[in-house]
């Protein structure tokens, strides 16, 4: 469905009007590497995983964007077909999760803030969001 949304795209002249991203929104999760950490995407989705998606939407000129939580779950958790399954967001991970989308060249991330109450009651306060995702930053371009 990706694919036929890119192409048409393309096709549809919309590239040449300007449009030049097509984004993956929530449900494209599927967990975190149980010995790295490292997202991964939900398989029975995404077989051959994301770069293969962001390579295919780069091979037609256009940008690729996802989707993200900065709290502990995206906001469509329990939702999804396998409800008994915890679905990551990035609390925790932000610089590890940069990397992965960078790796996957992911051009543009969308941040929603949702599930940031910790399991110890703790609301996760969005300025505290804002300095942790810009020390990352900072790291990733320092070297």
């Amino acid at each position: 469905m990706i694919f036929s949304l890119a192409d048409t795209v393309v096709t549809s002249g919309l590239r040449e009007a300007g449009y030049e991203y097509v984004h993956i929104d929530d449900c494209w999760v599927g967990s975190r590497n149980k010995s790295t950490s490292v997202l991964q995407p939900d398989y029975d989705r995404f077989p051959n995983g994301m770069k293969y998606v962001a390579d295919h939407i780069h091979s037609l000129g256009l940008k690729f964007g996802i989707y993200s939580s900065v709290g502990l779950h995206p906001c469509t958790h329990g939702q999804y077909p396998r409800e008994n399954e915890s679905v990551p967001g990035s609390w925790g991970f932000y610089e590890m999760d940069a990397k992965t989308f960078a790796n996957w060249g992911v051009d543009m991330v969308k941040m929603d803030f949702c599930d940031t109450v910790l399991s110890n009651g703790t609301q996760i306060n969005p300025r505290q969001v804002g300095v942790m995702l810009g020390v990352s930053i900072l790291r990733d371009t320092k070297g």
